[in-house]
């Protein structure tokens, strides 16, 4: 058997006799780079796969949208009806009211009116 002088392992680097002892190869660096867009490459795809089920997987049931549609619109429709019912109670008490009138003045009288104000400025 002979004498070993020198341990070699296989990582991409240059020996031990190369001018360059034990620096990095072009090899590594490009299986390196490789490995890093594999790794960016799938990152990605899992990013975009993650977004497209968020996306799809509604965030109500359609039976529980179903069930707030149906409430709000029993909701529009009670609104209304209170409002209808204040507005025929109003009127009704307008109409049953026979010996109050309702007296607006004539046009001429607010014109009139309006004509005789007077807007002054004041000068300093």
């Amino acid at each position: 058997m002979e004498n070993v002088t020198f341990c070699y392992y296989l990582g991409y680097r240059y020996p031990y006799f190369h001018p360059q002892k034990y620096e990095q190869t072009r090899e590594f660096l490009l299986q390196l780079s490789l490995k890093f867009i594999v790794v960016f490459i799938f990152e990605h795809l899992m990013a975009i796969m993650a977004g497209l089920i968020a996306a799809s997987i509604p965030s109500l049931p359609y039976s529980v949208k179903t069930q707030l549609n149906i409430q709000q619109q029993k909701m529009k429709e009670s609104r209304i009806e209170i409002l209808n019912e204040t507005f025929t109670n109003k009127v009704g008490k307008l109409s049953t009211a026979k010996n109050k009138k309702l007296i607006l003045p004539f046009p001429t009288k607010i014109l009139s009116s309006l004509s005789n104000l007077s807007y002054t400025s004041k000068k300093t």
